[in-house]
């Protein structure tokens, strides 16, 4: 059993990393495989969501609704992003995801803005504002 969940988040960080440096359908293989594992958390639900195309992301993000107005969903990726700037990638798909459902998210805004920054893409974080 130890050795299953181990193996779940080997999977679930490679496939983060393959997604944030620019390989999206291989971190898209390997994500589906670690959520396949009983490691489902709103995290990583929503983590999954921003990666995967929008005709699946839909049904994901509708399981998300409660969580995107409350600061500690957001809090949770800000902290990757803390670990590891490129995770801004996701931020910023997350935050359009919400902001397609819901325009009016400060928080989906504010955490977009966040991402770019994270990027280093400061114009578009100040556009994102």
């Amino acid at each position: 059993m130890a050795f299953q969940r181990e193996s779940s988040i080997l999977l679930w960080a490679l496939g983060l990393l393959l997604y944030c440096e620019g390989d999206d359908e291989e971190a898209v293989r390997f994500l589906r495989r670690a959520f396949a594992k009983p490691t489902q958390t709103t995290l990583n639900t929503a983590i999954l969501a921003a990666c995967v195309p929008d005709t699946e992301a839909s049904d994901l993000i509708s399981s998300l609704i409660d969580q995107f107005d409350l600061p500690e969903f957001w809090s949770a990726f800000l902290k990757l992003c803390d670990v590891y700037a490129p995770f801004g990638k996701i931020v910023a798909r997350m935050s359009d995801l919400v902001l397609k459902r819901d325009s009016s998210n400060q928080f989906a805004r504010l955490h977009r803005a966040v991402a770019f920054a994270q990027l280093d893409e400061f114009p578009r974080a100040t556009v994102a504002l």
